[in-house]
């Protein structure tokens, strides 16, 4: 289904003109013509590095074994450092990296002789596509001279989540707190105090908890540490993590703030509900983000309080996108604010946004019911964010885009369908490629279903 997204540049040149500010990935791995790969496998035979480089983009995540493995082999060969590093950024964004690949690179990072540079680029690829032998390589390097290499290899460990790592990194935080002879860098230490919780360490629970209860610990420690603490769903430190809300550092009281929301269940709801008291409006968006993500109802008639009158236009905006994602009952509740005063195009904006990334039956509904009522300047609205959805929960929504008057809303709606996993509206698009009355609308609704297989 990516295929599909290669004609979209043709369509998003006339859309923009009409919605400005719409920005989408239009990169995607391309078909190529017999002809055009022969010119790929001779420039990679023949051209020099800058030539090679050029054709990244191009290629694409997936460039097929027999172009990966000329790329791999034209690497072994580059000298400049800048060429190798624009090579190993390429890889690092390869879909299904081979062996072959891997080990290339796992070998130019254990070579005495490799360059600062290259060792940064290659620990940064090691972060995206590497497994547990470059983890165990990044883990050896926390313990580098260079301060740099060794902060990358802390960051590339939170970014690879290696759950057989998580032991040794223990062992090493423990001893650095223990042992002068075992010291760690404090950078250092706060990535690998936050690589524990991703890596969903749970013995780690424990030496997180005294991390997060001792205020004079540097305050990233604390803050790494009680995000570690909700990744590892630990009820049993709800009650320190909300007194850190009391914390002297704001940073501290946000980070606070931002764990509780990460729990769900019943045990943590009290606690939301008084984070909406707090005077940090942070504070009390991140409540918000946490009762919508328990869909606790019984929160509707505050959750209405602080749309309708906080003092912080965040702490509003977050508390109706909570509304909108509680069910039949939140609904009411909009409705029920909007009775007798018009939607403004700010919060028709927020609830669109919402649709399309949380869709479900009653908010995706209401857009339908609001861009059925609504005046050209509201569709317009909803036509230009709803789009950018991957959710055939709003093919509903879409169906009125594809049989809009308006040819530009047409053009929206086939980039939504292009990109709507198991939409359910390909007859609508495959009667555009015949009779629409749009010329462009036809050659566009033919194209994407040209790429449709």
């Amino acid at each position: 289904m990516k295929q599909l997204t290669i004609v979209l540049a043709l369509f998003f040149f006339t859309f923009s003109l009409l919605f400005p500010d719409a920005t989408d990935d239009l990169t995607t791995d391309s078909q190529k013509t017999v002809a055009y790969k022969e010119q790929v496998l001779e420039t990679l035979k023949y051209g020099i590095d800058s030539e090679v480089v050029a054709l990244f983009q191009e290629l694409g995540r997936s460039p097929g074994d027999d172009i990966l493995r000329l790329i791999v082999e034209r690497y072994d060969s580059v000298k400049l450092g800048v060429a190798k590093i624009e090579y190993i950024n390429y890889f690092s964004n390869i879909k299904t990296p081979p062996a072959y690949l891997i080990d290339t690179l796992y070998n130019e990072a254990t070579d005495d002789y490799i360059d600062k540079q290259t060792r940064l680029s290659i620990i940064n690829a090691f972060a995206k596509i590497g497994g547990l032998r470059e983890g165990k390589y990044l883990l050896e390097n926390i313990d580098n001279p260079d301060k740099m290499i060794a902060d990358a290899a802390a960051q590339a460990l939170v970014q690879m989540k290696i759950r057989d790592l998580a032991g040794d990194i223990l062992d090493k935080l423990v001893k650095s707190d223990e042992d002068a002879d075992y010291f760690l860098n404090i950078d250092v230490k706060n990535k690998l105090i936050l690589a524990l919780g991703e890596m969903g360490a749970t013995e780690a629970i424990p030496y997180l908890r005294e991390i997060i209860s001792t205020s004079s610990n540097d305050k990233y420690s604390i803050m790494y540490g009680m995000v570690s603490l909700a990744k590892l769903k630990d009820v049993e430190s709800l009650d320190s993590l909300y007194n850190n809300l009391g914390h002297a550092e704001v940073k501290v009281q946000e980070y606070a703030s931002y764990s509780i929301g990460l729990f769900e269940g019943a045990e943590v709801l009290p606690y939301l509900n008084k984070m909406l008291l707090h005077n940090n409006e942070k504070v009390r968006v991140e409540a918000c983000k946490g009762l919508a993500l328990n869909k606790d109802k019984s929160a509707i008639p505050v959750l209405s309080y602080k749309f309708r009158k906080d003092p912080s236009s965040k702490t509003r905006s977050e508390a109706i996108s909570s509304l909108f994602v509680m069910e039949a009952e939140g609904i009411a509740e909009i409705k029920k604010i909007y009775e007798k005063q018009k939607i403004t195009p700010d919060i028709l904006n927020i609830l669109c946004d919402v649709a399309a990334k949380k869709p479900d039956a009653y908010n995706v509904e209401y857009i339908k019911e609001l861009f059925i009522n609504g005046d050209k300047k509201n569709k317009e609205i909803i036509a230009k964010r709803i789009i950018y959805t991957t959710s055939n929960l709003l093919d509903d929504v879409i169906r009125l885009l594809l049989v809009s008057d308006d040819y530009l809303f047409r053009l929206g709606g086939l980039k939504a369908v292009s990109t709507i996993e198991n939409c359910a509206l390909w007859d609508v698009v495959s009667d555009m490629a015949q009779n629409d009355k749009a010329e462009t609308v036809k050659r566009y609704a033919a194209k994407i279903l040209s790429l449709k297989s």
